[in-house]
């Protein structure tokens, strides 16, 4: 039975969070129009996902993953962090409405917590399916490629999870809301989950050096604050072009990049 615990656990919390995420698409409150307005917001989402996904796989063929490995980084990444991350957060907001006692408030303070509970729900949901197809076996390579699709598969239930809600608004504002949200794709949660599980894989691997273990947390840290500072009111200054927020989507990019390089070094290290 003791072997077979890690393929129940596994899948019992991918099983419950796809009830999760399908759940609000089952209750009968959206009208015919409402479901067609999701159905086209849906396949908008795909003008980012299809390209993200051809690069998922072309550097898990380069970096000789199997391929297995990315399918199960968006599964956890969608249906574990998921469920994970949202109740999470309605606790954080529960805990925040008895002590606020106003909605705006509670709202306002939700948003800037919300990264210390979800790159958390983000790296468990990598390492989870790095547990469940290599038990301890796995390196850097797999641990990044973990990360990013991990976020990936988050990144996709939350926008799928925003346009459930956005549909009672009405179609322009769901249509608007997308290509918003495209727009931020650029570099959202796969960057923050690639950062916070690599560091963390860094800080805590038994061979690291104090370097490594500092660059780890470095990482991780970092990820939280850039994370925190997109979820600020920051980013709605208008400064006449959107510098803001792309100096933020450079922030993450700059970190993958860093833990990319760090990952080839060691994968080096680890193979001559």
């Amino acid at each position: 039975m003791k072997k077979h615990l890690p393929f129940l656990l596994f899948w019992l919390m991918v099983i419950i969070g796809i009830h999760h995420e399908l759940t609000p698409y089952t209750m009968d409150v959206m009208t015919g129009s409402q479901y067609g307005t999701a159905f086209v917001c849906v396949c908008l989402t795909l003008l980012y996902i299809l390209p993200a996904l051809a690069l998922v796989n072309y550097f898990s063929r380069r970096w000789e993953l199997e391929i297995r490995l990315p399918l199960y980084g968006l599964l956890s990444g969608a249906f574990i962090a998921g469920w994970l991350s949202s109740y999470g957060n309605g606790l954080v907001d529960a805990l925040l409405g008895t002590v606020l006692h106003s909605k705006e408030a509670v709202d306002a303070w939700g948003a800037p917590t919300a990264p210390f509970i979800e790159e958390p729900a983000k790296a468990f949901a990598a390492f989870a399916a790095l547990y469940y197809l290599y038990k301890k076996k796995f390196g850097p390579k797999q641990v990044l490629m973990a990360g990013i699709t991990a976020g990936l598969g988050f990144q996709i239930a939350e926008d799928i999870s925003y346009i459930n809600g956005n549909v009672f608004e009405g179609f322009s504002y769901s249509i608007a809301d997308i290509f918003i949200r495209m727009a931020g794709a650029i570099g959202s949660h796969w960057t923050y989950t690639a950062m916070t599980t690599f560091g963390l894989y860094l800080a805590f691997r038994k061979d690291s050096k104090k370097t490594d273990k500092r660059f780890g947390f470095q990482l991780v840290g970092g990820a939280i604050l850039i994370h925190l500072l997109w979820n600020t009111p920051i980013t709605s200054l208008h400064l006449g072009f959107p510098m803001i927020e792309s100096l933020i989507c450079l922030a993450s990019f700059f970190g993958v990049k860093l833990a990319y390089e760090k990952a080839m070094e060691l994968d080096k290290q680890l193979t001559d």
